[in-house]
C-alpha cells in the first residue's frame, strides 16, 4: 500500500468512526444490524482435535497431582484419604457450599436472560441456562477461554434467534461481566492488599506481580474502547499507527484486517450500550447479576473450607470472606493468561502456593476446583456420550 491509498483508507476509517460517540446512540434496530452476519454457521472441530483432548487431560492430571504434592509437604504429613475428608463435612457449610454454588449457576444463565429480555422482549431461562452451560464448558476445553462465544451465537441461533440478536446477547454479556470483573478485582487487589500477607512472602512477591500485569493487560481493551469513544479521532490514528509499525516489523500479517477487528470491538460495544441504556432497569439488573456471580466466585473457597473445617484463620467473619475473594484474584489473574484450557495445571500449583497457610487440606482445593471447572466438562462429557449413544440407536433402529 502506497501513501496515497493509505491516506485514503485512514480517511475513510476516521469518516466511519466519526459516529462513534456515546451521546449519538443508535436506535435498537440499528445497533441490532451491527451484530448482522451473512450466515451463521456451527464451528469447525479444529484438526488434530485428539491432540488437545489428550492435552487437557495431561494439564488436569498434572494439577491434581500438584494440588495433592504442594499440600502435603507444606503439612508435613499425608494428606486425609478420601473417607476422612468425607467424614469431616460439615453437613451445614455442605448445605451452604451448595447452595452457593446453585446462586453463581443461576446468576450467570440470570445474565444471559435479562439480556434476551432487552434484546427480544422474553426472558427465556431456560436458554439462559443451556447458553451459559455451553460457554463454561466451551471455555474451559479450549486455550485462553476463546471457545464459548461462537458456540453459544450458534447455539442461539439455532433456537431461533436472528443473527444480530445471537450476536448481541453474547457480546453485551461479555461486555458488562468483563468490566465488572476488572472492576470487582482491582477494588480488591488494591484496596485489600495486606490479606495477601498471609500467603508465603516468596510466593507472595511472585503471584502479586503476575498478577498485576495480567490484570494490567486485560484493562487494555476496555481502555481501548473507552478511549475510542471519547477520543474516536485520535484514537484511530494511534491505533492505525501502531498496527502499522506492526506490519513493518512483520507481527501483524494483514493490516487492514486487524484494524476491521480492532474497529469491530468499539462498535461491538457502542452497539451493545446503546440496546441496554434503553432498558435501564434490566441494564442495571445485569451489572448486579455480574457483580453478585463474581463475589460469589471469589467467596467460594471459603465456604469449602468451612465445609471440611480446614480454615485456618482465627477471623472467619465478613473480614475473613474478603481475605479470601482478594487472595483468590490476585491467584486468578496470576495465570489467566496461560493458554492451557481452564488454566489448568498452573491454576493448581498457583491455588496450591498461595492457599496451602489459609486451607492445608488439598481436598478443599480439589473440591473448590471440580466444583467450578472439572464438573462442566464432566457433565459435557455426559451428555455428548448419551447424544452418541441416542444417535447409533436411532440409525439401529433405522436400519432395523
Amino acid at each position: 500500500m502506497n501513501d496515497e491509498e493509505e491516506r485514503e483508507s485512514l480517511e475513510k476509517g476516521l469518516e466511519k468512526i466519526e459516529a462513534m460517540q456515546l451521546n449519538e446512540l443508535q436506535n435498537e434496530e440499528d445497533a441490532l444490524k451491527t451484530f448482522e452476519q451473512d450466515k451463521i454457521e456451527e464451528p469447525k472441530p479444529k484438526k488434530h482435535k485428539w491432540l488437545g483432548n489428550i492435552l487437557l487431560i495431561a494439564v488436569i492430571a498434572v494439577g491434581v497431582f500438584l494440588m495433592f504434592k504442594i499440600t502435603s509437604e507444606f503439612s508435613g504429613e499425608a494428606n486425609k484419604s478420601f473417607g476422612e475428608a468425607m467424614a469431616s463435612v460439615d453437613a451445614l457449610y455442605l448445605l451452604i457450599t451448595l447452595a452457593v454454588l446453585l446462586a453463581v449457576i443461576v446468576l450467570d444463565s440470570m445474565k444471559y436472560s435479562v439480556v434476551m429480555s432487552a434484546v427480544s422482549g422474553k426472558y427465556h431461562p431456560l436458554i439462559g441456562a443451556q447458553t451459559s452451560f455451553l460457554g463454561k464448558y466451551y471455555d474451559n476445553i479450549t486455550p485462553f477461554s476463546t471457545g464459548g462465544q461462537p458456540m453459544q451465537i450458534y447455539n442461539l441461533y439455532k433456537k431461533g434467534f436472528p443473527g444480530g440478536s445471537s450476536g448481541a446477547i453474547v457480546m453485551i454479556k461479555y461486555f458488562a461481566n468483563t468490566f465488572i470483573w476488572l472492576l470487582i478485582s482491582g477494588l480488591l487487589m488494591a484496596l485489600n492488599a495486606s490479606a495477601f500477607s498471609l500467603v508465603e512472602k516468596t510466593t507472595r512477591a511472585t503471584i502479586k506481580a503476575f498478577a498485576w500485569v495480567s490484570w494490567g493487560i486485560n484493562m487494555l481493551v476496555p481502555l481501548f474502547i473507552v478511549t475510542f469513544l471519547l477520543l474516536p479521532k485520535l484514537s484511530y490514528k494511534m491505533t492505525s499507527g501502531i498496527i502499522s509499525l506492526g506490519a513493518k516489523i512483520r507481527i501483524v500479517k494483514d493490516k487492514d484486517k486487524t484494524l476491521q477487528k480492532a474497529i469491530k470491538v468499539v462498535e461491538d460495544f457502542r452497539a451493545s450500550f446503546s440496546i441496554m441504556v434503553k432498558h435501564p432497569f434490566k441494564f442495571i439488573w445485569l451489572l448486579g447479576c455480574c457483580a453478585l456471580e463474581i463475589c460469589l466466585t471469589f467467596a467460594f473457597p471459603y465456604f469449602v473450607a468451612k465445609m471440611f473445617g480446614e480454615l485456618k484463620m482465627v477471623d472467619t467473619g465478613l473480614q475473613a470472606i474478603l481475605n479470601i475473594m482478594t487472595v483468590n484474584a490476585f491467584t486468578s489473574f496470576a495465570v489467566s493468561l496461560i493458554p492451557t484450557p481452564g488454566n489448568s495445571g498452573f491454576w493448581e500449583g498457583a491455588s496450591s502456593m498461595a492457599f496451602k497457610s489459609i486451607a492445608t487440606s488439598a481436598w478443599v482445593l480439589f473440591t473448590w476446583r471440580f466444583l467450578v471447572y472439572y464438573i462442566y466438562i464432566v457433565i459435557g462429557i455426559v451428555i455428548y456420550a448419551a447424544r452418541l449413544i441416542i444417535n447409533l440407536a436411532a440409525g439401529h433402529k433405522r436400519r432395523a
